[in-house]
C-alpha cells in the first residue's frame, strides 16, 4: 500500500525539521566552541597584563618612585680619615658626617642653614718633635669644611662656617667644642672631640637634624635653582681648606632653592598716625590737619613692606618725598626725629619697617608725602601718598553750618559750633576761649561753653550774635557775627500741598507740610542739635496722622508730631495703581493754637490730586476687554451646551427606531427559516416518490 501525499509530506517535513534542528545544534556548538575559546583566550591577555603591572609595580617601589626629597646624604668613605702626623695637627678618626636641613623654604635671597654631624673614633698624641704636645689622647682635633659643589647658572655663593645650630656656644654641646674660622667668611669648622679614646672605639658622636647637629654651614643663594652643598672632613692640610682629597669622609645635600616673592605695594602698608614720636600698624589718619609752630613734629608714618606671598621682605631702599609744606625724614627709628628735607631716604638693612616724620616749616596748606620702595633689583614702586595739612594762625571765625537752625523757638536753643580758619581757609586749632555776645537780648541771650556759642530763643524777633577769639575791643581781635530769628513753637495753622496736581500711576509724590504761627512767621525748628538740647517736635497733627482715600505706598505711619525744618516738612510717597482723584487729610493736633484752647475747634486739613493715564489705564481697559470676552465665551459655550442636548434627544429617537427595524427583521428571518424546512421537507418527499416510481418501470 502506497503512502498517502499527506503522509509524504509529512515525512519530508520530517526530515527537513531534524536536519535544520542538526544544524541549529552544529551552529550553535560551533558558536559556543568560538565564544569559550574566545573568552579563555582574553582571560590569559589579561592575566598577562596584569603580570606585567605587577612587575612593574614592584619596579617601581624598589626604584623609590614617588617618594621625593630635597635633601639627599652621599653615603660616608668605608675608611676612616688619618690625620697627617707631619702637620701641627693630630690624628684623627671620621667614622660619618651627616647633613640635614635646617631651612624648610628655602628662598633666593634668604639664608640657607644646613646642619652637620660626625662621629669620631679613637686617636692617639704623638709628642716627637715638631708635632702638637700639648693635645693628649683624649683630645683629638678635626676641622670639616663646606663647599658648593654644584649651583645653578649665576648661582655661586659665599659658605660660611657656624657654631652649633646657629645658636648655641663653643663648648656647650657634650663631647665636642666647636669653634669656626677666625674670618668672617670661612667655609670651615673646627671640631675638637673632648671624649676620645685610644681603645678603638667611638668617643663623640651626633646625628644631624634639623634642629641640632656639631655645627652648621651657611650660604645664601643668588638665583633659583638646586644648589649641591658637599661637606668634607679635610685631613693633613694644616689650617688651610684645600680641595676634598681621596680617602677624606663626606656627606652631600641637595637643596631645591625657589625665586623670592617679589614686592608687593598691595600687601605693604604706609600707615599715617597723628601722633608726635609714634607709629604703629593700625591708627590711619588718613589726611590729618598739624596746626603748629614751625619746626614741629607733625606725625610720623609706619611703612612695613611685604612681598607677594604676604611674608616680610627685608632689605631695599625705602624713599620720601614732600610737595607743598612741610618737612621729612625717612629713618629706622620710631621715636621722634625731625625732618628737615623735602625728599629723603633709608636704607633698610635686615629690616623691613621703616619710618617717616613730618615737620611742619611755617606754611599752611596741605602737604604730600610720596612713599617709594626700590627693591634688591633696583626696581622703584610708589608705594603710598599720604596727606598732612599745616595750619597758619587763625585768620576768620566761621560757622558749622550743618548745626545751624533757621528759626530758633521762643525757650529753644541754637548751638553755633566755632570753626576758626587760616587765611586759606584751613582747620585751624580751635579757640581757646571765644567771647560772644547778642544784639538783643529780649529776643535772643546767648552763653559759651568751649567752643560752642549757645543761643537761647526769648521772644519772637531778630538778634545778631558776635563772637571774637578774644575780648572784641582788643586790638587785633577776630571777630564774626550771626544773624538769628526767633519764632514760635506753636502753629496758628498749616497747610498740605502736594508738588503736582496730576500724577502717572504709581509716581513719586511729595506731600509738603507747611506750619506758621500767629506772626505770620514760620513756626520755630524743631530738629536735634548737637551738644545742648533735644527741641521737642511740633504736634501739629491728631494721633492718626496722615490718612489717604486710596492705596498710597509709603504713606507715613500715624504720628501727631512732625519735625520741622525751616517751617516745613516735607513727605515722599507713590501714586496708587488706578486712576482717580487722591485725598490727603490730617486733623489739627494740640500744636494748634485753636486746638490747644479748644479741642472741638479741630478743623481737617486735606491736599487732593488726580491720578490718570499711563499704564494703569491701559491695563484697566485690557482688563475691561478681556471681561467682556470671556462673557461672550461663556454665552458661546451654553449654545453649545443647548445645542448638544439637543443633539442627544434626535440620537435616542434614532435608537429606538433602529431597535425596531432590528426586531422586524429578526423576526422575518425565524418566519423565512421555517419557510425553508417545509419546503426542504416536502422536496425530501418528492425524491422518494420519483425513486418509487423509477423502482416499478424497473
Amino acid at each position: 500500500m502506497m503512502a498517502s501525499a499527506i503522509n509524504k509530506v509529512s515525512s519530508v517535513l520530517r526530515i527537513v525539521r531534524g536536519e535544520r534542528d542538526a544544524l541549529v545544534r552544529t551552529a550553535h556548538f560551533k558558536a559556543a566552541s568560538e565564544n569559550v575559546s574566545f573568552a579563555t583566550i582574553e582571560r590569559k591577555i589579561m592575566s598577562t597584563k596584569t603580570n606585567f603591572k605587577r612587575v612593574a609595580l614592584v619596579a617601581v617601589a624598589s626604584l623609590g618612585f614617588g617618594v621625593l626629597s630635597s635633601i639627599v646624604s652621599t653615603p660616608a668613605s668605608a675608611a676612616a680619615t688619618t690625620w697627617n702626623l707631619g702637620n701641627a695637627n693630630q690624628m684623627q678618626y671620621i667614622n660619618a658626617i651627616t647633613l640635614a636641613q635646617v631651612t624648610t623654604s628655602p628662598t633666593v635671597g634668604s639664608a640657607v642653614i644646613v646642619n652637620f654631624g660626625t662621629s669620631i673614633g679613637a686617636g692617639e698624641s704623638n709628642t716627637s718633635s715638631g708635632q702638637v704636645t700639648a693635645l693628649q689622647t683624649n683630645d683629638v682635633v678635626n676641622k670639616f669644611v663646606g663647599v658648593l659643589t654644584s649651583v645653578p647658572t649665576n648661582g655661586g655663593a659665599q659658605v660660611i662656617g657656624r657654631q652649633v645650630s646657629d645658636t648655641g656656644t663653643p663648648g656647650t654641646l657634650s663631647g665636642f667644642v666647636v669653634e669656626t674660622a677666625t674670618s668672617g667668611s670661612a667655609n670651615w669648622i673646627q671640631v675638637e672631640s673632648t671624649t676620645v679614646n685610644a681603645s678603638g672605639t667611638v668617643a663623640s658622636a651626633k646625628t644631624a637634624s634639623s634642629i641640632l647637629g656639631v655645627g652648621s654651614f651657611t650660604f645664601t643663594p643668588t638665583v633659583a635653582g638646586v644648589y649641591q652643598l658637599t661637606v668634607y672632613n679635610q685631613s693633613g692640610d694644616g689650617a688651610s681648606t684645600g680641595a676634598q682629597d681621596a680617602g677624606e669622609m663626606s656627606s652631600v645635600i641637595s637643596i631645591t632653592v625657589a625665586a623670592a616673592a617679589g614686592f608687593s605695594a598691595g600687601l605693604s602698608t604706609s600707615i599715617l598716625n597723628a601722633t608726635d614720636g609714634t607709629a604703629n600698624a593700625t591708627a590711619d589718619a588718613d589726611a590729618y590737619t598739624c596746626a603748629k609752630a614751625a619746626g614741629t613734629q607733625c606725625g610720623v608714618i609706619a611703612v612695613t613692606i611685604k612681598t607677594t606671598s604676604n611674608a616680610v621682605l627685608n632689605g631695599g631702599t625705602l624713599s620720601a618725598s614732600i610737595s607743598g609744606a612741610g618737612l621729612i625724614l625717612a629713618d629706622l627709628a620710631q621715636t621722634a626725629n625731625t625732618g628737615n628735607s623735602r625728599s629723603s631716604s633709608v636704607v633698610m638693612t635686615d629690616t623691613n619697617v621703616a619710618y617717616v616724620h613730618i615737620d611742619t616749616d611755617g606754611s599752611s596748606g596741605p602737604g604730600t608725602i610720596t612713599i617709594s620702595y626700590t627693591d634688591a633689583a633696583s626696581v622703584t614702586t610708589v608705594l603710598a601718598t599720604e596727606v598732612i595739612t599745616s595750619v597758619g594762625a587763625v585768620t576768620k571765625i566761621t560757622r558749622d553750618a550743618d548745626t545751624a537752625k533757621t528759626y530758633i523757638g521762643v525757650g529753644d536753643t541754637d548751638t553755633i559750633s566755632l570753626l576758626p580758619v587760616d587765611s586759606l581757609d584751613n582747620e585751624a586749632a580751635a579757640i581757646a576761649a571765644p567771647v560772644a555776645s547778642s544784639s538783643n537780648t529780649l529776643v535772643a541771650s546767648v552763653t559759651v561753653a568751649s567752643n560752642l556759642v549757645i543761643v537761647t530763643g526769648v521772644s519772637s524777633g531778630t538778634a545778631v550774635i558776635t563772637v571774637c577769639n578774644v575780648v572784641c575791643s582788643t586790638t587785633g581781635a577776630i571777630s564774626a557775627t550771626f544773624p538769628v530769628t526767633v519764632t514760635k513753637t506753636t502753629a496758628k495753622s498749616f497747610t498740605l500741598t502736594f508738588d503736582k496736581a496730576t500724577y502717572a500711576p504709581g509716581e513719586k509724590m511729595t506731600l509738603t507740610v507747611a506750619a506758621v504761627d500767629s506772626n505770620g512767621s514760620a513756626v520755630a525748628d524743631s530738629a536735634v542739635n548737637t551738644g545742648v538740647t533735644l527741641d521737642a517736635l511740633r504736634t501739629l497733627f491728631s494721633s492718626t496722622g496722615l490718612t489717604a482715600n486710596a492705596a498710597i505706598s509709603g504713606l507715613p505711619a500715624a504720628s501727631a508730631t512732625v519735625s520741622l525744618n525751616g517751617g516745613t516738612k516735607a513727605f515722599t510717597m507713590f501714586a496708587p495703581l488706578i486712576s482717580g482723584d487722591v485725598t490727603i487729610s490730617a486733623t489739627e493736633g494740640t500744636g494748634v493754637d485753636s486746638v490747644a484752647l479748644l479741642a472741638s475747634s479741630a478743623k481737617v486739613i486735606t491736599a487732593t490730586a488726580t491720578v490718570s493715564g499711563g499704564s494703569a489705564d491701559a491695563a484697566l481697559d485690557a482688563a475691561n476687554e478681556a471681561t467682556d470676552a470671556a462673557y461672550a465665551a461663556a454665552d458661546a459655550a451654553d449654545n453649545a451646551t443647548q445645542a448638544a442636548v439637543d443633539a442627544g434627544a434626535a440620537a435616542a429617537l434614532a435608537q429606538e427606531s433602529a431597535d425596531a427595524a432590528l426586531a422586524a427583521v429578526t423576526d422575518l428571518g425565524i418566519k423565512v427559516t421555517g419557510l425553508l424546512d417545509k419546503l426542504s421537507a416536502s422536496l425530501a418527499n418528492i425524491y422518494k416518490i420519483i425513486k418509487a416510481i423509477q423502482a416499478k418501470q424497473k
